[in-house]
């Protein structure tokens, strides 16, 4: 399995906002930089998808199809989308966020938390070859407004199926409000 995180340019984790006046339509890093969009006094967009927030990823789609080669980013073209929102539940904002990728162009979606994003990451880069005892993870997803914190055990899998590893919750996620980058 090949994967890979594609940033707006800038950074690799795209910041969740969209700015537009008379002279730029910006988006992700460019728009949060922008000295005219004071993005402090427009947190609650970026907890929930409200729709303000649907532009971005018309703007995420764009960039990816550029990026690819004039390539829809789709299962069909072997393509998946995986969406990590930084919020308390992420499963409540799932349909929302469903809607705004299928209006946007992509064909599916497929949530997960943020901590188990990190922790995929993790696995897949450094430490897949090196589950071979049980390991107790902890995960802190720093956001912009918010942090969220999951523990996790990893088992190795005996049998010799397709995944290497077990994964269990050890504890439920926490997430802390009013905390993260931009404070």
């Amino acid at each position: 399995m090949y994967y890979d995180i594609i940033s707006d340019g800038t950074q690799t984790l795209i910041p969740n906002v969209t700015y537009q006046d008379a002279q730029n339509q910006l988006w992700g890093s460019k728009a949060l930089r922008n000295k005219e969009f004071n993005w402090l006094t427009k947190v609650s967009y970026w907890e929930g998808l409200s729709h303000p927030n649907s532009d971005i990823w018309n703007h995420i789609y764009r960039h990816l199809y550029n990026f690819l080669g004039r390539i829809a980013p789709t299962p069909e073209n072997n393509y998946q989308l995986v969406v990590a929102p930084q919020a308390e539940n992420h499963s409540q904002i799932a349909k929302n966020i469903e809607r705004v990728c299928l209006t946007a162009g992509f064909k599916s979606a497929i949530i997960i938390s943020t901590p188990i994003a990190i922790l995929s990451r993790w696995v897949a880069e450094y430490a897949i070859s090196e589950i071979r005892e049980k390991k107790i993870v902890v995960v802190v997803a720093v956001g912009d407004v918010s942090t969220t914190v999951g523990a996790y055990e990893l088992y190795p899998n005996t049998q010799q199926s397709f995944s290497p590893f077990y994964l269990t919750n050890a504890s439920s996620q926490i997430h802390i409000y009013n905390t993260g980058l931009a404070y």
